[in-house]
């Protein structure tokens, strides 16, 4: 049953009610001043005032601002609000719910919903106090699970008389930190139904990463050698191309096949050491709370895969260690578990497509273009895979009926559809290329605009930029070594017993380490750049950021553009019939650079994290060079300064309900323009409005993304 309100928060409720076009009280926000809008910031702007949150329990986007006194010119927007049943206790008095004493003390991470402001608690009393400090949609709140109750409610300019006569049923939380920053001295409290609690992010899926980089590692060599019929090295060496069978042709020599049989273990280890990994990976993703009963299905189609893989792999080392020159029971089932692995790889590639068609159809109103083509394109791709799953398992299965193997005909198929995949994937990459170099444009142009708007030197911008960017790094990096040490520190807790004088010179030493670096923090936000504000350059920063991330998504999309042109000249190479070997090298090569991009990356990042550890630790200093890694972009600051700009968008948008035309159209144009080039769909925001922790998800998704197949 819902919670009824209390008579004070009733009164409001009937007050702020929206009302619809025709007038009348309803779900869907709309303006009395009957401004003139697209659709697009309309629904923008009622992200930003959250009008459905009835059914939610708690005020999201609640709100106003609550010092419109101070500031006329920014109107109201009216919001509906509910109350839980804890709010409607009438109190007679301020209380604590839970005891004082300290160890029931308890924190917790929620995320601001809306627009609202941290209220100084004078004395005993909440209803007294002053507003501090404004937070806005999306900022991270560390606050007390120890509520105090209170008469003062929402919009204290309107309804203050009216609370003071009223019950204490609003709760109060003490705040401790926002967005990181300590202000646990400053005695300030969040209203309890201005918030949300944070969930628990899923822990990183560490075997999922292994198997994607044994994968990636794996596939260069698989390339070269081949496994598929007629594509690789050792298939070259064994005479099978389209114009021969599976099982060999006349041209191959003794010595070229004892090399394709060497090549064959390494082959075959590669698809059982591939299968433990798939097979382990889905017994583990069956255990995820969160999943589909799509995704289950596909997790135990992985698990069939991984295991007939498994099955081939054995099988056909048995059969060669066994030395037979004919046909053996070993290689017979592993005919058969590769003709059922990659029965169970069609199936899966199938699966996925009619999936992508069913999402596509279900939610194509949510899509935007790029997104449609973006589907549209892998649902082709996945009817690919899955055809050449699908010869792959009629070749496998005519080997086990058939001693002298598959037609070298049926084979063809297999390049043939490799070249449709990768030609497939060069249109997709093309048209992200060039989507990526016109936002990359749009950004410069944005760049330019900001500067002129604020009559100051794009130059000096970028200095100040850059400044603040670095100085941001530091304090991540800082916080990052504080949070090894706070954990270092709890484990040494646990082990007193152990090398006790050892063990008590560490706790000192880490306690020590915490409390200098908190210091030095508190420092480091104190520091300004000499001529401009922090708040001067967010927009800049922030343009400049997608900018720079569309000229990577342009360098990459080019980069594969070239390695998918490969792949194709490779399997034509192949399909000549002469060709198997150098299309093999070739296609391999392209395999080997699809690889090294990555590998590459990893390693800098690891080498910034690396260095980035030591400044923080007082053991190394920067330095600039051609050859030394920057500690400003290590794996914390980089999670932290895009979590800035995710969180800087919501701002804007959350501050869009209080422009007046033009400044309205044209600052919706302007976050229109930021979501379009950080690859965020609107509407996807819009979908989760009522919850800024996904949001910020979605955002910094959109703004990481280098690379879209």
């Amino acid at each position: 049953m819902k919670a009824l309100a209390a008579p004070a928060a009733q009164q409001k409720a009937k007050n702020n009610s929206p009302t619809k076009t025709d007038g009348t009280a309803g779900d869907s926000l709309t303006f009395k001043d009957n401004r003139k809008q697209t659709a697009i910031q309309l629904s923008i702007i009622q992200m930003a005032s959250e009008s459905k949150v009835a059914s939610l329990g708690f005020i999201n986007s609640n709100s106003k601002k609550t010092d419109q006194k101070a500031n006329p010119s920014k109107k109201t927007k009216a919001i509906p609000f509910s109350f839980s049943s804890a709010l409607i206790q009438n109190k007679e008095k301020e209380q604590k719910i839970s005891s004082d004493k300290v160890f029931q003390l308890q924190k917790k991470q929620v995320f601001v919903t809306g627009l609202s402001h941290l209220v100084e608690k004078k004395g005993e009393t909440i209803y007294g106090g002053n507003e501090k400090l404004e937070v806005l949609q999306g900022q991270e709140l560390e606050i007390s699970t120890n509520a105090l109750k209170s008469r003062r409610g929402p919009n204290q300019e309107e309804y203050s008389a009216l609370d003071k006569k009223g019950p204490h049923h609003y709760d109060w939380f003490k705040v401790y930190t926002v967005d990181g920053k300590d202000i646990s001295d400053q005695n300030l409290y969040v209203r309890g139904d201005v918030f949300k609690s944070a969930t628990a992010e899923k822990g990183s899926d560490r075997l999922g990463k292994t198997k994607s980089v044994v994968e990636a590692v794996t596939k260069v060599p698989a390339t070269f050698i081949g496994n598929e019929g007629i594509t690789g090295l050792a298939d070259a060496l064994n005479d099978k191309t389209i114009h021969t069978r599976t099982s060999g042709g006349p041209g191959a020599t003794v010595e070229g096949k004892q090399h394709a049989a060497n090549m064959g273990i390494v082959g075959d280890s590669i698809t059982g050491v591939t299968g433990l990994l798939a097979m382990a990976h889905g017994f583990k993703s069956l255990g995820d709370p969160e999943a589909t009963a799509a995704d289950i299905f596909i997790t135990i189609i992985d698990i069939e895969q991984g295991a007939m893989k498994t099955g081939e792999a054995v099988s056909k080392l048995v059969h060669t260690a066994s030395g037979s020159t004919l046909a053996t029971d070993a290689s017979h089932f592993g005919s058969a578990f590769e003709g059922f692995g990659s029965a169970f790889g069609g199936i899966k590639e199938g699966f996925e497509a009619m999936r992508g068609v069913v999402n596509l159809i279900n939610k194509h109103q949510d899509y935007s273009t790029e997104e449609k083509v973006q589907a549209s394109a892998e649902i082709a791709l996945h009817a690919m895979e899955s055809a050449k799953s699908i010869v792959l398992s009629v070749k496998a299965f005519i080997e086990l009926v058939n001693s002298t193997g598959a037609s070298g005909h049926l084979m063809a198929a297999v390049p043939g559809l490799d070249i449709a995949i990768s030609g497939g994937k060069m249109i997709m990459q093309g048209y992200y290329l060039a989507i990526s170099n016109n936002n990359r444009r749009a950004m410069n142009i944005q760049r330019n605009k900001i500067a002129e708007a604020l009559k100051i030197d794009k130059e000096d911008l970028k200095e100040a930029s850059e400044f603040y960017r670095c100085k941001d790094a530091e304090i991540a990096n800082i916080r990052q070594v504080i949070l090894q040490d706070q954990s270092r520190l709890k484990n040494h807790e646990l082990n007193t017993g152990k090398r006790f004088f050892k063990e008590k010179r560490e706790v000192s030493f880490l306690k020590n380490r915490i409390s200098d670096l908190k210091a030095k923090i508190k420092v480091l936000e104190a520091e300004n750049h000499a001529s401009i504000s922090r708040s001067q350059v967010e927009d800049f920063t922030l343009a400049t950021e997608l900018r720079d991330a569309n000229k990577k998504r342009v360098v990459r999309q080019g980069i594969h553009l070239a390695t998918e042109m490969a792949k194709i000249a490779g399997s034509i190479a192949t399909l000549t019939g002469m060709g198997a070997a150098g299309g093999a090298a070739v296609k391999g090569a392209a395999a080997a650079v699809d690889l090294a991009l990555p590998a590459t990356r990893m390693a800098k990042q690891a080498g910034r994290d690396r260095m980035a550890r030591k400044i923080a630790k007082g053991k190394a200093v920067p330095k600039k060079g051609v050859f030394e890694f920057d500690p400003t972009k290590s794996t914390a600051a980089k999670v932290e300064f895009r979590l800035q700009q995710a969180k800087f968008i919501l701002r804007k948008i959350v501050n869009l309900a209080y422009l007046e035309e033009p400044n309205l159209t044209n600052e919706g144009n302007v976050i229109l323009g930021y979501l379009k080039a950080a690859g965020v769909n609107e509407k996807k925001l819009i979908k989760n409005m009522s919850d800024p922790q996904k949001q910020i998800k979605i955002l910094i998704e959109g703004i990481n993304q280098r690379e879209f197949i």
